[in-house]
């Protein structure tokens, strides 16, 4: 029994109580998998074949500095989110419905991305972790759907430039969309390749969306912002 108390107590220091804060906007990122397969193929989710698409990063609150990471976590939770060591992390509560959903669109679950995800993002959401993975999820088969997405797949193993893109982004939202959409690109031997596709969404954003209304304009600054007037390259299955 004391054993038992133990281990018990031990818990409670680990999971501290979520701790919810005003959002007041969204990011949603979404990977090129390709992209990132090629600068990690390492990586357990790029073992093996998989079609060229846009896969899920993130659902990303923003609440302020200091109020949009690891909301609520503890100390010993937090030394332990480290890159190549998400599997050390619990693994989230989900309901096998959401687990199912979330294979579909976050291969990056085979390197314990979902739990890396929600400690430090969703925990600032206010949302329970089946809640906060299944407006992801959502979201992330909506964007499958857009003219930016076919644009982007449609030249796997070729390139694109910026300008393209923000005419894809028109087409799909009109004429002041592009500034709600971030693209982060890699540098290789100084050329640059895409490797992801962030965008700005306000506080109902997650639940209107692909409405215009949904964007939020100007967009969260992203680093490593793809240059304008180059080709990107769009990296084609390995």
């Amino acid at each position: 029994m004391p054993r038992m108390i133990g281990w018990l107590a031990g818990l409670t220091v680990f999971f501290m109580v979520q701790t919810a804060f005003a959002v007041d906007g969204w990011v949603l990122a979404m990977s090129w998998h390709p992209g990132f397969c090629a600068a990690h193929g390492d990586a357990p989710d790029c073992a093996g074949s998989r079609s060229p698409g846009l896969t899920l990063h993130g659902l990303w609150p923003e609440a302020g500095p200091g109020h949009d990471a690891f909301c609520g976590v503890s100390p010993q939770a937090h030394a332990l989110d480290r890159p190549g060591g998400w599997c050390r992390l619990p693994p989230t509560a989900l309901s096998q419905r959401t687990v199912a959903e979330l294979d579909r669109v976050m291969p990056g679950r085979r390197a314990c991305l979902d739990r890396h995800e929600w400690l430090r993002h969703g925990t600032c959401s206010g949302l329970s972790a089946d809640d906060y993975f299944n407006r992801a999820t959502m979201l992330a088969v909506v964007v499958e759907n857009l003219a930016v997405a076919r644009t982007i797949t449609g030249r796997a193993g070729s390139a694109v430039t910026l300008e393209e893109l923000a005419g894809a982004v028109k087409r799909d939202f009109g004429s002041g969309s592009p500034a709600a959409f971030s693209f982060v690109c890699g540098d290789r031997n100084g050329a640059p390749y895409l490797l992801e596709m962030r965008i700005s969404l306000t506080t109902d954003g997650v639940k209107s969306f692909p409405a215009g209304a949904a964007l939020r304009v100007p967009a969260y600054p992203a680093a490593h912002g793809c240059p304008s007037g180059r080709p990107i390259t769009i990296d084609g299955s390995r």
